[in-house]
């Protein structure tokens, strides 16, 4: 990295709730976070179901099925919960900087300045609103569509590997 180096494309951005809430929700569909709660949920279901027939009673059957339901609107509620304390965690960061480079993204702001290479990407993810360059399994640069050019979406389309997903919200 030279200093006197030109960035491709300069982006400018600050998240809306509702940009972070896709990205969030993506982000554990993609990891099969929804999957596991109805996992969860269905087993407490089904060892009611095999306690109440291996014991003739249906007694059994209620109060785990209740259980199952609960620990999936218990486990969705803290999420939901973690997802807004973590918006507005980076909304005191305020306006976000990306500078786009031929190997990397710089990505500025208050609290300073970071380089991503592309090289080190985990994954990129594309749906209608937003790319998600991830950076590790569940942290990644939201840069909405809104904010980008043709010209930076293909440049992003040419330099990494984009997986199409469905939008989560």
């Amino acid at each position: 990295m030279t200093e006197m180096e030109e960035p491709l494309f300069k982006v400018s951005t600050a998240y809306t709730l509702s940009q972070y809430r896709n990205y969030n929700r993506t982000v554990q569909r993609e990891n099969g976070l929804n999957r596991k709660l109805v996992l969860s949920m269905l087993l407490y279901v089904g060892l009611g179901a095999l306690m109440s027939a291996l014991f003739r009673s249906w007694f059994l059957f209620i109060p785990l099925a209740v259980l199952g339901v609960l620990n999936y609107y218990m486990s969705l509620k803290g999420i939901r919960r973690a997802e807004m304390a973590q918006y507005q965690q980076e909304q005191l960061v305020g306006t976000v900087n990306y500078e786009f480079y031929p190997d990397r993204v710089d990505v500025t702001t208050i609290n300073g300045k970071a380089s991503n290479y592309f090289s080190n990407v985990y994954t990129v993810l594309e749906n209608d609103v937003a790319f998600y360059i991830m950076m590790a399994k569940n942290s990644g640069i939201i840069l909405p569509k809104e904010d980008c050019t043709q010209s930076l979406e293909e440049f992003l389309r040419s330099s990494l590997k984009i997986r199409k997903v469905r939008s989560a919200v």
